[in-house]
């Protein structure tokens, strides 16, 4: 039986926020939840990084966008700390392209600044539980790529050159270089290649879970 929530352990959260008025809404979002606790707030990715080794927080909650250092840094350097440390990012946009790079850097989970007070519990408890273990969207189900970029990238994953992708989804060749292009530069991949195996890593692709979508 799970315990109610006034009975768990607390969840300890570090923020990390360049915009005051955006931790202490988080921080009294948060502090309304009887298992969750903000034990430290930086408006600086430098900061962010020294609160972490002085506080040891169970979950934290960073925006990409900081004054010093990228937020993708900070991350690569809080994961140098502790390499199984659970950070969350958070974002103006669903298809923010720094998404990707937070993941590989050791991000577990992002949300939309806008998402639902629920969603961001949730997320936070998962986080420290543990049940979170690749890249995990927590608000909009839209993702990365669009609709069309998925269809083509899984076909890219499957080796098909751009010949053979343009002729099973019905449009030109130059179509689909189009695609490759932008499928590479949200990626930040470097080849195709590169772009399958993040793909794959990041579980943009799944096989079996693929359908083809007709242009609109």
């Amino acid at each position: 039986m799970a315990l109610p929530e006034a009975a768990r352990p607390r969840i300890r959260i570090l923020l990390v926020d360049d915009h005051p008025v955006v931790r202490e809404g988080f921080a009294a979002l948060l502090g309304m939840e009887p298992d969750l606790e903000v034990v430290g707030q930086a408006g600086t990715g430098r900061e962010g990084v020294r609160l972490y080794r002085d506080s040891g927080p169970d979950v934290v909650l960073m925006d990409l966008n900081l004054p010093d250092i990228d937020g993708v840094a900070v991350v690569q350097e809080i994961r140098r700390i502790a390499p199984k440390a659970p950070i969350a990012v958070l974002t103006a946009y669903d298809n923010d392209e720094r998404i990707v790079a937070a993941a590989r850097a050791g991000a577990a989970a992002y949300l939309i600044k806008t998402a639902e007070p629920r969603e961001l519990f949730q997320t936070i408890r998962d986080l420290a539980s543990g049940r979170i273990t690749g890249i995990k969207r927590a608000s909009s189900p839209r993702s990365l790529l669009s609709d069309r970029e998925q269809d083509v990238l899984k076909l890219l994953a499957a080796g098909d050159r751009n010949e053979l992708i343009a002729s099973k989804l019905g449009v030109s060749t130059n179509t689909i270089k189009t695609h490759v292009c932008h499928i590479l530069d949200k990626l930040g991949a470097e080849s195709r290649t590169h772009a399958a195996a993040i793909a794959k890593d990041l579980g943009l692709v799944a096989e079996g879970s693929f359908k083809l979508r007709a242009d609109r």
